[in-house]
Protein backbone atom coordinates (compact mmCIF):
# COMPACT_ATOMS: atom_id res chain seq x y z
CA UNK A 1 0.00 0.00 0.00
CA UNK A 2 1.50 3.32 -0.89
CA UNK A 3 2.09 5.94 1.88
CA UNK A 4 0.23 9.28 1.52
CA UNK A 5 2.11 12.24 2.34
CA UNK A 6 0.01 14.65 4.00
CA UNK A 7 1.85 18.49 4.38
CA UNK A 8 2.77 19.38 7.59
CA UNK A 9 0.07 22.87 7.23
CA UNK A 10 -2.45 20.47 7.15
CA UNK A 11 -1.09 18.43 9.89
CA UNK A 12 -1.02 21.60 11.86
CA UNK A 13 -5.08 23.00 10.45
CA UNK A 14 -6.35 19.35 11.97
CA UNK A 15 -4.19 19.58 15.05
CA UNK A 16 -6.12 23.12 15.75
CA UNK A 17 -8.88 21.80 14.91
CA UNK A 18 -9.05 18.82 17.02
CA UNK A 19 -8.07 21.20 19.87
CA UNK A 20 -11.11 23.66 19.41
CA UNK A 21 -13.56 20.80 19.03
CA UNK A 22 -12.11 19.54 22.64
CA UNK A 23 -12.54 23.24 23.75
CA UNK A 24 -16.39 23.44 22.04
CA UNK A 25 -17.12 20.71 24.06
CA UNK A 26 -15.86 21.62 27.41
CA UNK A 27 -17.44 25.09 26.85
CA UNK A 28 -20.85 23.56 25.76
CA UNK A 29 -21.04 21.56 28.97
CA UNK A 30 -19.86 24.50 31.46
CA UNK A 31 -22.31 26.50 29.51
CA UNK A 32 -25.28 24.08 29.91
CA UNK A 33 -24.30 23.61 33.67
CA UNK A 34 -24.48 27.40 34.33
CA UNK A 35 -28.14 27.82 32.48
CA UNK A 36 -29.28 24.78 34.47
CA UNK A 37 -27.93 26.17 37.63
CA UNK A 38 -29.43 29.74 37.11
CA UNK A 39 -32.51 28.31 36.02
CA UNK A 40 -32.92 26.42 38.96
CA UNK A 41 -31.94 29.39 41.23
CA UNK A 42 -35.06 31.25 39.99
CA UNK A 43 -32.64 33.96 38.37
CA UNK A 44 -33.59 32.74 35.25
CA UNK A 45 -37.09 31.98 33.74
CA UNK A 46 -36.17 29.97 30.70
CA UNK A 47 -39.55 31.30 28.84
CA UNK A 48 -38.73 33.84 26.51
CA UNK A 49 -35.31 34.58 27.07
CA UNK A 50 -34.51 31.66 24.53
CA UNK A 51 -33.17 34.12 22.23
CA UNK A 52 -30.49 35.13 25.01
CA UNK A 53 -29.66 31.22 26.08
CA UNK A 54 -29.32 30.72 22.37
CA UNK A 55 -27.29 33.82 22.48
CA UNK A 56 -24.94 32.23 25.61
CA UNK A 57 -24.55 29.12 23.86
CA UNK A 58 -23.52 30.49 20.51
CA UNK A 59 -21.41 33.03 21.75
CA UNK A 60 -19.74 30.41 24.19
CA UNK A 61 -19.64 27.06 22.53
CA UNK A 62 -20.84 26.78 19.21
CA UNK A 63 -18.61 29.22 17.26
CA UNK A 64 -15.95 27.54 18.42
CA UNK A 65 -17.18 24.21 16.55
CA UNK A 66 -17.65 25.89 13.61
CA UNK A 67 -14.07 27.67 13.10
CA UNK A 68 -12.92 24.01 14.13
CA UNK A 69 -15.20 22.80 10.72
CA UNK A 70 -13.58 25.23 9.06
CA UNK A 71 -9.81 24.68 10.20
CA UNK A 72 -10.44 21.09 8.64
CA UNK A 73 -12.12 21.96 5.92
CA UNK A 74 -8.68 23.68 5.27
CA UNK A 75 -6.40 21.33 6.34
CA UNK A 76 -8.37 18.79 4.07
CA UNK A 77 -8.07 21.27 0.81
CA UNK A 78 -4.59 22.22 1.69
CA UNK A 79 -3.40 18.69 1.17
CA UNK A 80 -5.23 17.80 -2.07
CA UNK A 81 -2.82 18.70 -5.02
CA UNK A 82 -2.99 21.78 -7.15
CA UNK A 83 -4.64 21.25 -10.25
CA UNK A 84 -2.11 24.02 -11.92
CA UNK A 85 1.39 21.98 -11.08
CA UNK A 86 1.82 20.57 -14.45
CA UNK A 87 1.40 22.30 -17.76
CA UNK A 88 -1.46 20.92 -20.09
CA UNK A 89 -0.21 19.25 -23.31
CA UNK A 90 -1.95 22.67 -25.28
CA UNK A 91 0.45 24.70 -23.04
CA UNK A 92 3.46 22.60 -23.85
CA UNK A 93 2.76 23.50 -27.67
CA UNK A 94 4.26 27.06 -28.96
CA UNK A 95 2.53 28.74 -31.72
CA UNK A 96 3.66 31.11 -33.53
CA UNK A 97 0.86 33.78 -34.80
CA UNK A 98 1.53 36.24 -37.14
CA UNK A 99 1.18 39.97 -36.44
CA UNK A 100 -1.70 41.96 -37.54
CA UNK A 101 0.37 44.40 -39.38
CA UNK A 102 1.56 41.36 -41.66
CA UNK A 103 -2.13 39.91 -41.78
CA UNK A 104 -2.84 43.34 -43.48
CA UNK A 105 -0.41 43.51 -45.73
CA UNK A 106 -1.08 40.33 -47.14
CA UNK A 107 -4.54 41.60 -47.38
CA UNK A 108 -3.52 44.86 -48.94
CA UNK A 109 -1.18 42.96 -51.53
CA UNK A 110 -4.23 40.62 -52.44
CA UNK A 111 -6.41 43.55 -53.35
CA UNK A 112 -3.93 45.03 -55.47
CA UNK A 113 -3.88 41.90 -57.26
CA UNK A 114 -7.16 41.62 -58.16
CA UNK A 115 -7.46 45.15 -59.73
Amino acid sequence: MAKRHVPMFSVALYSLSALLTVYAAWAFYHSYRYITEVTSSGQLVSSGNEFDIANFYMSNSIQYAIYAVLLFSAGWIARRPSLASEPSPAEAVSVHRKEKDEELEAWFDELRRME
